[in-house]
């Protein structure tokens, strides 16, 4: 699984907070604008998306482990 494929895998909103982030390279303050919400709460939406593509990310990394545990 590469990081296109966890992104996919990421909720609407999560996908729209990273981006804001990431692609858009907006401030806390900016990307809660955007979303209608505080700069804090932003900024937990933001970690806990964060948060979802790194289990996205290293689930897919354990997945060959497991399979040769389970042989």
């Amino acid at each position: 699984l590469d990081l296109a494929q966890a992104w996919g895998r990421l909720t609407d909103a999560e996908s729209e907070v990273l981006g804001l982030a990431v692609f858009e390279r907006l401030t806390a303050e900016q990307s809660a604008a955007v979303l209608g919400t505080t700069a804090g709460a932003y900024r937990v939406r933001l970690s806990r998306a964060r948060a979802a593509l790194r289990r996205h990310l290293a689930g897919a990394a354990a997945e060959p482990d497991l399979r040769e545990a389970l042989r």
